[in-house]
Protein backbone atom coordinates (compact mmCIF):
# COMPACT_ATOMS: atom_id res chain seq x y z
CA UNK A 1 0.00 0.00 0.00
CA UNK A 2 1.29 3.44 -0.90
CA UNK A 3 1.14 5.88 2.01
CA UNK A 4 1.44 9.63 1.81
CA UNK A 5 4.01 11.28 4.08
CA UNK A 6 2.27 14.06 5.93
CA UNK A 7 3.83 17.40 6.87
CA UNK A 8 3.71 18.41 10.53
CA UNK A 9 1.14 21.15 9.80
CA UNK A 10 -1.51 18.59 8.67
CA UNK A 11 -1.03 16.06 11.47
CA UNK A 12 -3.50 17.62 13.92
CA UNK A 13 -6.36 17.84 11.41
CA UNK A 14 -5.78 14.20 10.35
CA UNK A 15 -5.81 13.10 14.00
CA UNK A 16 -9.10 14.92 14.61
CA UNK A 17 -10.65 13.30 11.52
CA UNK A 18 -9.43 9.79 12.42
CA UNK A 19 -10.53 10.12 16.05
CA UNK A 20 -14.11 11.25 15.45
CA UNK A 21 -15.26 9.72 12.19
CA UNK A 22 -18.90 9.04 11.23
CA UNK A 23 -19.01 5.37 12.25
CA UNK A 24 -18.19 6.18 15.86
CA UNK A 25 -14.98 7.37 17.37
CA UNK A 26 -12.97 8.06 20.47
CA UNK A 27 -11.92 4.43 20.76
CA UNK A 28 -8.35 4.77 22.01
CA UNK A 29 -4.86 5.62 20.87
CA UNK A 30 -4.16 2.34 19.07
CA UNK A 31 -7.39 2.65 17.10
CA UNK A 32 -6.57 6.25 16.12
CA UNK A 33 -3.16 5.15 14.81
CA UNK A 34 -4.77 2.23 12.96
CA UNK A 35 -7.26 4.62 11.31
CA UNK A 36 -4.40 6.87 10.22
CA UNK A 37 -2.66 3.91 8.57
CA UNK A 38 -5.88 2.62 6.98
CA UNK A 39 -6.49 6.00 5.37
CA UNK A 40 -3.03 5.92 3.81
CA UNK A 41 -1.22 8.57 5.86
CA UNK A 42 2.21 8.18 7.42
CA UNK A 43 4.61 10.08 9.66
CA UNK A 44 7.37 8.73 11.84
CA UNK A 45 5.86 9.51 15.26
CA UNK A 46 2.25 8.51 14.54
CA UNK A 47 1.88 6.21 17.58
CA UNK A 48 3.44 8.78 19.91
CA UNK A 49 1.26 11.54 18.44
CA UNK A 50 -1.86 9.36 18.67
CA UNK A 51 -1.16 8.64 22.33
CA UNK A 52 -0.74 12.35 23.18
CA UNK A 53 -3.84 13.22 21.15
CA UNK A 54 -5.81 10.53 23.00
CA UNK A 55 -4.71 11.92 26.36
CA UNK A 56 -5.70 15.47 25.38
CA UNK A 57 -9.12 14.57 23.90
CA UNK A 58 -11.92 15.05 26.43
CA UNK A 59 -14.32 12.67 24.65
CA UNK A 60 -11.69 9.93 24.52
CA UNK A 61 -11.09 10.21 28.24
CA UNK A 62 -14.83 9.90 28.96
CA UNK A 63 -15.30 6.97 26.58
CA UNK A 64 -12.09 5.10 27.25
CA UNK A 65 -10.50 2.52 25.03
CA UNK A 66 -12.47 -0.62 24.16
CA UNK A 67 -10.81 -3.88 25.10
CA UNK A 68 -11.58 -7.39 23.95
CA UNK A 69 -13.59 -7.90 27.16
CA UNK A 70 -16.00 -5.09 26.16
CA UNK A 71 -16.81 -6.50 22.75
CA UNK A 72 -19.95 -8.64 22.56
CA UNK A 73 -19.40 -12.17 21.26
CA UNK A 74 -20.88 -13.03 17.91
CA UNK A 75 -23.92 -15.25 18.24
CA UNK A 76 -25.87 -17.01 15.54
CA UNK A 77 -29.28 -15.67 14.58
CA UNK A 78 -32.00 -18.29 14.79
CA UNK A 79 -34.21 -18.07 11.70
CA UNK A 80 -37.79 -19.10 12.45
CA UNK A 81 -40.63 -18.92 9.97
CA UNK A 82 -44.22 -18.14 10.89
CA UNK A 83 -46.07 -21.18 12.32
CA UNK A 84 -42.79 -23.02 13.10
CA UNK A 85 -43.26 -22.53 16.83
CA UNK A 86 -46.78 -22.67 18.15
CA UNK A 87 -49.21 -24.54 20.35
CA UNK A 88 -52.73 -25.84 20.33
CA UNK A 89 -54.91 -25.69 23.42
CA UNK A 90 -58.26 -27.37 23.92
CA UNK A 91 -60.53 -25.45 26.33
CA UNK A 92 -63.91 -26.32 27.69
CA UNK A 93 -66.58 -27.42 28.40
CA UNK A 94 -68.44 -24.14 28.32
CA UNK A 95 -72.16 -23.46 28.30
CA UNK A 96 -73.71 -24.48 24.98
CA UNK A 97 -73.59 -21.90 22.23
CA UNK A 98 -75.03 -23.11 18.92
CA UNK A 99 -74.26 -26.66 20.08
CA UNK A 100 -70.55 -25.84 20.67
CA UNK A 101 -69.11 -26.53 24.12
CA UNK A 102 -65.32 -26.52 23.49
CA UNK A 103 -62.84 -24.01 22.01
CA UNK A 104 -59.68 -24.89 20.11
CA UNK A 105 -57.01 -22.16 20.60
CA UNK A 106 -54.02 -21.99 18.22
CA UNK A 107 -51.10 -19.72 19.13
CA UNK A 108 -48.17 -18.82 16.87
CA UNK A 109 -45.25 -17.66 19.05
CA UNK A 110 -43.36 -16.01 16.16
CA UNK A 111 -45.98 -13.54 14.93
CA UNK A 112 -48.13 -13.49 18.12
Amino acid sequence: MVRRCVPESEVHSIMIFCDSYACGGHLGDHRIAANVLQRGYYWTTKFHTAHHFYLSCEHCQCTGALSHCDIMPISLILIIEIFDVGSLDFMGPFPKYFSFVHILVAIDYVSK
